[in-house]
């Protein structure tokens, strides 16, 4: 009947290294004989003194006499290293003791979710059932319930081994000096009670430091009927910031959704496994009290303690009920700011648009201008350009402007033998110009045609990969089905 959960081992979910830590920090829960009263010790045990620790159940004696009801054993988890801090060794020995190898290797195998393992015999006198619940990174829970068979026989014990980071750890301990009623310490589900009341708390501490800071977003965005929130400015410059607090409050609130539901199945599973002792205790109570009278004083204990257990666990269950609608309710508020705030940054990137639109109509308008001023300038330049070239040639020493007769009417000036050679020189460099220019302009087109080739050439390769890769498959696919009809027709 094991089986599933050995096999299930191997699947390795949580829990890393083991460090060289070998001392104990232990929470015990002692009845005190004389007065009925349950007594909360915590201590250190080192590791010369772990097995003397682990079989000590009962001290003292007279009006001194206590016998161990819980024993919880704190294991910090490093969650960032993924560390387990505790050595192999000290973790092999405390889950030998407590009868817990199988819940432990199981355990490790479930991000969330809470389990009863097959009671097995552990002595003459009496059985033993073990349990585990995990809520990866934050919590882990293996512990096992030891009970008599016989009337005579040892007094229950629970002991339990908490693999918890510190602000659990100090929570889960304040939890454990309540003051409970000795049948509910005695119950297998009392580690099982005190995390529901730690996931409880949880849920209500991350709802409300999410309704606070959800309280300052509906202030700064406006979208929000309340009284308290209005008269304060929408919020123009802080909007990325806002919308990345309001994204990590539903990534928080979908985490406290998780934690409620896994508190729902935990209540559950209380009620569950209260209703099993229950029908196992009652025909006990029932045969002793037909006997003798008076009754099993245990088993009528226990019986109790599980309907006593009941009303706690209902009335969480109410309380799980009413955090579930309210976790719902504020993750409706914060996807309504979401909402909001994406609606604002959209109207705020309109806005600016819309004056990027104008600057650029004002820059366009502008560059209008400085074209039109450009224009004027060329026409102008055009207008004295021919006449500026006639001048400047004729400055040359290119005419013979000393043989001009000034008194006579003729406009003619004789050009010098020189002029030819300045005609000789100027048409060849003109030509030997653009013909370098052309010259450019081919070498630019050859080298953006051949990179243009290249990439349709490894596109064109891809596609006939491709379809290669298709053909391959419709060949395997046609054989298959050949080899089926052939198999059949066998």
């Amino acid at each position: 009947m094991e089986e599933i959960y050995q096999n299930l081992t191997t699947l390795k979910q949580w829990g890393g290294d083991s460090s060289n830590e070998t001392s104990l920090d232990v929470t015990e829960l002692w009845l005190e004989h004389a007065s009925g009263k349950i007594k909360s010790r915590d201590q250190t045990v080192e590791a010369d003194g772990v097995h003397g620790w682990l079989s000590q159940h009962k001290r003292g004696s007279g009006d001194q006499a206590e016998s161990l009801v819980v024993r919880f054993v704190w294991v910090d988890v490093d969650v960032k290293d993924k560390v387990i801090r505790l050595s192999d060794s000290a973790r092999d020995v405390l889950l030998a003791s407590f009868g817990l190898k199988l819940a432990y290797g199981y355990s490790r195998s479930v991000i969330s979710g809470v389990t009863a393992f097959p009671p097995r015999p552990s002595g003459p006198d009496f059985d033993q059932r073990t349990y585990s619940f995990c809520y990866i990174p934050k919590i882990a829970a293996v512990w096992s319930h030891r009970r008599p068979t016989k009337l005579d026989g040892p007094a229950p014990v629970t002991q339990c081994i908490m693999f918890v980071q510190g602000d659990e750890r100090k929570a889960l301990r304040q939890g454990l000096r309540m003051s409970w009623d000795l049948s509910i310490y005695r119950n297998p589900m009392f580690p099982a009670l005190a995390l529901s009341l730690l996931l409880g708390a949880q849920i209500d501490g991350s709802n409300g430091g999410i309704k606070v800071q959800l309280r300052r977003v509906e202030k700064r965005t406006g979208y929000s009927t309340f009284a308290s929130r209005q008269g304060e400015e929408a919020a123009t410059e802080e909007l990325g910031s806002l919308s990345a607090q309001t994204s990590g409050s539903a990534a928080k609130l979908a985490s406290t959704m998780r934690k409620t539901k896994t508190l729902e199945r935990l209540l559950d599973f209380i009620r569950r496994m209260v209703d099993e002792d229950e029908s196992r205790l009652r025909p006990s109570a029932a045969d002793g009290t037909a006997q003798s009278g008076v009754g099993d004083g245990v088993s009528q204990s226990a019986l109790d303690g599980c309907g006593l257990l009941r009303t706690h666990v209902d009335l969480l269950k109410e309380r799980q009920k009413n955090q579930l609608l309210d976790t719902e309710y504020i993750l409706k508020r914060v996807q309504v700011q979401i909402d909001a705030l994406f609606s604002i940054i959209t109207q705020q990137d309109s806005l600016h648009n819309l004056k990027l639109s104008q600057s650029t109509h004002e820059i366009a308008y502008s560059s209008y201008r400085d074209s039109s001023s450009m224009k004027t300038l060329a026409v102008v330049t055009m207008f004295f350009l021919p006449g500026s070239f006639i001048s400047a040639l004729f400055s040359t020493p290119c005419f013979d402007w000393a043989g001009v007769d000034h008194l006579s009417n003729g406009i003619g000036v004789k050009p010098t033998p020189q002029f030819s050679l300045y005609w000789a020189i100027t048409i060849p460099l003109t030509v030997v110009t653009f013909t370098l220019y052309l010259v450019w302009l081919w070498v630019q087109k050859r080298e953006k045609n051949r990179v243009f080739g290249a990439k349709a050439a490894r596109l064109q390769t891809d596609s006939d990969g491709d379809r290669d890769v298709e053909e391959a498959e419709g060949q395997s696919l046609a054989r298959t089905r050949r080899q089926t009809l052939m198999a059949r027709r066998h």
